[in-house]
């Protein structure tokens, strides 16, 4: 009856949820928020809440961590409230006690999958979910328990996380296809980590994306790699991939043409000048044979006005000579 009670009182004066959202990727390890200097307080204990009463998970009594027998395998004794590994069903709400201190911890586990980007490489996350009904008002990706964009459903409008203001978007048309994947047009170093999709009524988490989380490993780009193309509008390619790929195989072909038809007017000018520069020398011989022509013709009619009076000048020699 007192654990009825009990959970009757957590349903009235906890927030839909019971407590403070943590999510993990199944298998990763998992850490329960720490309340204060709990590690102060003689007795510690983690709970599991469910609907008729709350299983021990762990305590620690006088610095000892003592894990119960369904964890003992998990429960890392070091800090005692924390799991080794994430299983499945760990998803669930469980209270901390901590002296007369007590908080509420809703655990999501959820499957994940991986993505890898390089560093100013564009990437996409993917996240499929179909708000059947109705019931859904937004679409959110969070990060370390931060937002990092929601898109309400409604409005059309998108709230970005601190950090991802006009970096992250999603499909234009990712209410008709239940694609709701997060994309970067340049993706940072810092940008690595995991991310969680979920819809959304109001602050109530109505479902989980598919998949619900991705982990994102960016490296570092290698300096030998190009400059990456300048960012396109967040939507452009994502949805019309086979329409870009036309789009720089054009512009390929383009510039090649331009291209050729440069080298081809240059040759041509080359062979111009050419052609140009060769007339200009059998002109400039042309001209010399002229001038040479004309100084023998000059020099031939020099002689011949010459000669009759070089004849009369002999003759008049003579007749001196003969009268002496």
């Amino acid at each position: 009856m007192m654990s009825r009670l009990s959970l009757l009182f957590a349903f009235l004066f906890y927030p839909v949820g019971f407590g403070e959202p943590v999510h993990v990727i199944l298998g990763d390890p998992v850490s329960f928020p720490v309340i204060g200097n709990c590690l102060n307080e003689p007795v510690d204990r983690l709970y599991r809440v469910t609907e008729h009463s709350n299983r021990p998970v762990a305590a620690r009594e006088d610095g000892v961590c003592k894990p119960a027998e369904d964890y003992k395998d998990r429960v890392d004794v070091n800090s005692c409230f924390a799991f080794s590994r994430s299983v499945y069903t760990d998803t669930g709400l469980y209270e901390l006690t901590c002296g007369s201190r007590d908080q509420r911890v809703q655990l999501n586990v959820v499957v994940g999958s991986e993505a890898s980007a390089t560093e100013g490489q564009p990437v996409q996350l993917p996240c499929y979910f179909s708000p059947a009904g109705g019931h859904v008002d937004s679409i959110r990706w969070e990060r370390n328990g931060h937002t990092v964009l929601e898109r309400n459903l409604a409005t059309g409008k998108t709230k970005y996380g601190t950090g991802f203001e006009r970096r992250v978007s999603l499909p234009a048309d990712g209410h008709k296809h239940g694609d709701w994947s997060l994309m970067w047009d340049q993706v940072r170093l810092e940008d690595g980590g995991d991310f969680f999709c979920s819809a959304h009524r109001g602050d109530v988490r109505e479902g989980w994306g598919d998949p619900a989380a991705v982990r994102m490993k960016v490296t570092k780009r290698n300096p030998d790699q190009t400059t990456p193309h300048p960012p396109h509008t967040p939507t452009q390619c994502a949805t019309e991939k086979e329409g870009c790929g036309m789009g720089t195989w054009i512009a390929v072909g383009l510039a090649a043409i331009i291209i050729i038809i440069i080298i081809e007017i240059m040759f041509i000018i080359i062979i111009v000048t050419i052609i140009i520069i060769i007339i200009l020398i059998i002109i400039i011989i042309i001209i010399r044979i002229i001038i040479i022509l004309v100084i023998i013709i000059l020099i031939i009619i020099i002689i011949i006005a010459a000669f009759p009076l070089l004849q009369s000048l002999i003759w008049t020699q003579r007749r001196t000579s003969t009268n002496l």
